[in-house]
């Protein structure tokens, strides 16, 4: 296992296991003999973008300016990389395999690891092909290895989180960056056999006390990434850690398990996904501050007006704090986005002809982008 230890002092840590499935021996473009029937699991084949959205979490996860309330103990990382991007990481380094056997080590592992405190927080993210039947599975990279039972190499996503919160870890962030579409074999097998990483019990404790689940997309919808690039929700967890969920309590600025549900929309627009396209699912309970940030963080400030025609004609101005008012160059029917410091902020706007009265608001300016339309009506 492809394992990194950052502390092993006594006491809660975070423990992540990051896994990104992207090269598929029997599916299209792989190199091992091909799954027949291929086109009823939607004619899947090579990623990209899923190894390089993994090292992307991984590099969220030991940003500089992150101080987390309690160490970042261990990370564990699986990568099958896709044969036309065989080191996703730049290393050249050879990391573990996300077979369905590597994988179900490293979750045994890992489970351990988070279960070994109370105070421990537990984060896994997987990147890779899913499906949707009566419930979401992911492929391991193995998938199609025994073409008569194809959903041996596979997991059931929601089995496995469901039986996460026996683990002692009252913290638990579940990422799963993978497409939910329904194909001819979900229709045909609508509850496929696909193990969880450890099956739920009736009686099992429920010990998680702050829990962030985050589905990258929704049901029957895909999920995307540029090629070779990470995928647009890996970089919206990134930039929610680096301060795009930020919030400033007690003096300082923290990144949230509340925050980044709740903002996982925006961050996903900023990263350019098409959110009509990929819709994710978050569901955070009890929200819990997860690091300190060592710095303000950036924001953005999107300007329109109300009715949405006066835009063109307004003359859009912004200031904060004693500094001048910073006006818009020109007239334009689009949105003026501007680069600002969180907090409090005057916008106005003003229309040399008349055709709507002069307005001015307030607001208040949150990461990673506040949007605020000035009434002129």
């Amino acid at each position: 296992m492809t394992l990194t230890i950052f502390d092993d002092s006594p006491g809660p840590h975070v423990h992540a296991l990051v896994i990104g499935i992207g090269g598929y021996e029997h599916l299209k473009g792989g190199t091992g003999r091909r799954l027949p029937n291929l086109m009823q699991y939607g004619n899947l084949g090579q990623l990209t973008s899923a190894p390089r959205s993994a090292v992307e979490i991984v590099r969220g996860l030991t940003l500089p300016q992150l101080e987390w309330v309690v160490p970042l103990g261990s990370i564990e990382v699986l990568l099958s990389p896709a044969p036309e991007d065989p080191d996703p990481s730049g290393d050249g380094l050879i990391k573990d395999p996300a077979t369905r056997d590597g994988i179900q080590l490293a979750f045994d592992a890992w489970w351990e690891r988070c279960d070994s405190n109370a105070g421990n927080v537990a984060l896994f993210y997987v990147a890779g092909h899913g499906l949707a039947g009566l419930h979401s599975v992911v492929l391991a990279s193995d998938f199609g290895r025994y073409p008569n039972q194809p959903w041996a190499q596979a997991f059931d996503v929601e089995d496995t989180r469901r039986a996460l919160t026996a683990n002692r870890a009252a913290t638990q962030i579940f990422l799963v960056d993978a497409c939910r579409e329904v194909t001819t074999s979900n229709v045909e097998v609508p509850d496929a056999p696909a193990p969880a990483l450890r099956p739920p019990t009736m009686r099992q404790p429920d010990n998680c006390l702050h829990d962030l689940t985050i589905m990258a997309t929704s049901r029957t919808f895909k999920a995307y990434g540029p090629i070779k690039q990470p995928s647009y929700f890996a970089s919206a967890i990134m930039a929610g850690l680096a301060g795009g969920a930020g919030l400033k309590a007690d003096g300082c600025w923290w990144v949230s398990t509340g925050k980044l549900a709740e903002r996982i929309y925006t961050l996903m627009e900023l990263a350019g996904a098409d959110i009509t396209a990929q819709r994710p699912i978050p569901t955070a309970v009890s929200t819990l501050r997860l690091a300190r940030l060592d710095r303000t963080p950036s924001a953005k400030l999107g300007l329109a007006c109300l009715p949405t025609e006066a835009t063109l004609l307004a003359d859009l101005a912004w200031r904060q704090g004693s500094q001048p008012n910073q006006c818009r160059s020109q007239r334009m029917a689009i949105e003026w986005i501007v680069d600002v410091l969180p907090g409090p902020c005057l916008v106005s706007a003003t229309f040399s002809n008349g055709e709507y009265p002069a307005k001015t608001q307030d607001l208040i300016v949150e990461p990673p982008m506040t949007r605020e339309r000035i009434v002129v009506i």
